[in-house]
């Protein structure tokens, strides 16, 4: 049995929110893959209409779902591609106490640049790893958080110790506006590794005993 597969067995059973942390340097990518949030990339793009009615009627966006699902597809064999994920709830508390969680997100993606070119539409770098990391979030949400638990979730601007404490081969970090939800984001510079970090709140549950 391979660590991916490991991994994926684990994940398979949800838990209720608090119960463990989370760290899996390569994300088992097939497996987040089917929530990809289509309608919201095609949101995004100069489009007119919403996903999926428009692939019926405009032949460029269905040429554009055709060439990336191609290309989501072979994230899974590439073995330079990488999701890096650590899930962190506070130390201490017991699990009916908390409250909030902390997800960091490390994409690496050294051929990012040309994995975009030829599409018919042109889809921003940003814009497609911000699609990754949405089908991410929604992977954690319904394979390691308990169905009942209602969760939100927030781009939060990460700390700026963190990134001391990373590698040499880490660039310094950027802030980005996602408009969206007008949250922050960062991401390192230039680098073929790009950083997100998500709060995690479960809604309905008191935080007073919660540092």
């Amino acid at each position: 049995m391979t660590d991916q597969t490991k991994i994926a067995e684990e994940l398979a059973e949800p838990h209720h929110f608090g119960s463990h942390n989370i760290y899996m340097p390569s994300a088992p990518v097939g497996h987040f893959l089917p929530y990809y949030p289509w309608r919201t990339l095609y949101d995004q793009l100069p489009f007119e209409g919403a996903y999926p009615q428009i692939l019926y009627t405009d032949s460029q966006a269905d040429a554009l779902f055709e060439g990336l699902s191609r290309r989501l597809a072979e994230l899974v064999a590439d073995e330079d591609f990488h999701m890096e994920v650590s899930l962190q709830y506070p130390k201490g508390i017991p699990v009916e106490e908390v409250r909030e969680g902390y997800l960091t997100l490390i994409v690496t993606d050294p051929c990012l640049a040309q994995r975009l070119e030829g599409l018919p539409v042109e889809v921003p770098s940003e814009l497609w790893l911000d699609m990754l990391a949405m089908s991410l979030i929604q992977y954690i949400l319904r394979t390691e958080i308990a169905p009942e638990e209602q969760v939100e979730v927030a781009l939060v601007e990460m700390p700026h110790d963190a990134a001391e404490e990373e590698s040499e081969e880490v660039r310094p970090l950027w802030v980005k506006q996602w408009e969206q939800t007008q949250e922050m984001i960062r991401k390192s510079d230039g680098a073929d590794r790009y950083r997100y970090g998500f709060s995690l709140t479960l809604a309905g549950r008191n935080s007073s005993n919660v540092e």
